[in-house]
């Protein structure tokens, strides 16, 4: 059993990180609100993932107080209802980089039907990415003790001994989305691939020629290669819940208690990564931000 020191410690990276998310989550989502230049359709989805990022680090703060002392901890309000709630935005932020692929697959092969690339088509995939969120995340309710307050972490979550609650999150929170992803960013990397082979003259200057490529691709590809170090990021930090995962059940006794605290923080850490490296990729975001510090 990690000692109250180890506890205190982690708890207090916890929150490090929490708050460290939740600021650059609410910066961003307040400038792109009160910014009229912020308003497009990419910066409505990271408006999405900043709600998500807002909310699952307001319960990471809300749980980490808890567990900060050994007599704080076993009496936790709404405990269960939290780990619900934690598990949907997690699924959340997995299935925000999924409707950001979809919309750029949208805009780099669909880009005459304009209807696809309208707010109500984004609003309606936001919609449903929320309902789809919510509702899968119930699963592990019509098991006993699929959420529970799990004493020796002092964490509310989904239990760590049901092989089936594990391995339903674990696949439809991470790996699925995950999988799409990977799919729609191959298929307009090959689309992009195979425009660049179409070649066509150039007047007055004999053979020389110039690939063909579609509207917005240059823009497309940055914000393809933006999504990707994002989802990196997420992998990353998912990893060493993974592999904790199947060390629980491969051999439950065997698995170091600290090892479960590393792997919940690595996924805090990168959330927190996650925000900060948005702000500073998106320049108009990133440009009023400093503009407004500078003045004050």
């Amino acid at each position: 059993m990690p000692t109250e020191i180890f506890y205190m410690i982690n708890f207090c990276l916890f929150i490090t990180f929490s708050i460290i998310g939740l600021i650059f989550s609410l910066l961003m989502f307040i400038i792109i609100i009160i910014n009229r230049q912020c308003h497009s359709i990419n910066n409505l989805l990271l408006c999405d993932l900043c709600i998500t990022s807002i909310f699952y680090n307001i319960l990471s703060l809300i749980g980490s107080v808890y567990g900060l002392r050994g007599d704080w901890y076993d009496y936790q309000p709404l405990c269960i209802f939290r780990a619900y709630l934690l598990v949907v935005f997690v699924t959340s932020a997995g299935y925000s980089f999924l409707i950001q692929s979809i919309s750029r697959l949208f805009f780099s092969m669909f880009y005459t039907h304009r209807f696809l690339l309208s707010w109500y088509t984004h609003w309606i995939l936001i919609i449903i990415k929320w309902l789809i969120s919510f509702l899968i995340s119930i699963e592990p309710f019509f098991i006993k003790n699929g959420y529970l307050l799990i004493e020796e972490y002092r964490m509310c979550g989904i239990t760590k001994d049901i092989l089936s609650v594990s391995l339903y999150i674990i696949i439809i929170s991470f790996l699925f989305p995950g999988s799409i992803v990977i799919i729609v960013y191959s298929i307009i990397v090959y689309q992009a691939r195979q425009l660049t082979r179409r070649i066509i003259p150039i007047k007055n200057q004999g053979s020389i020629s110039i690939p063909v490529s579609l509207p917005y691709a240059k823009r497309n590809s940055e914000m393809m290669k933006s999504l990707l170090i994002i989802l990196n990021i997420l992998i990353l930090g998912g990893i060493p819940y993974l592999i904790l995962s199947f060390w629980n059940i491969i051999e439950y006794e065997s698995v170091p208690k600290e090892f479960y605290f590393l792997s919940i923080n690595m996924l805090t850490l990168s959330s927190t990564t996650m925000m900060i490296v948005l702000f500073f990729m998106n320049k108009t975001v990133k440009d009023i931000a400093f503009k407004y510090i500078l003045k004050h």
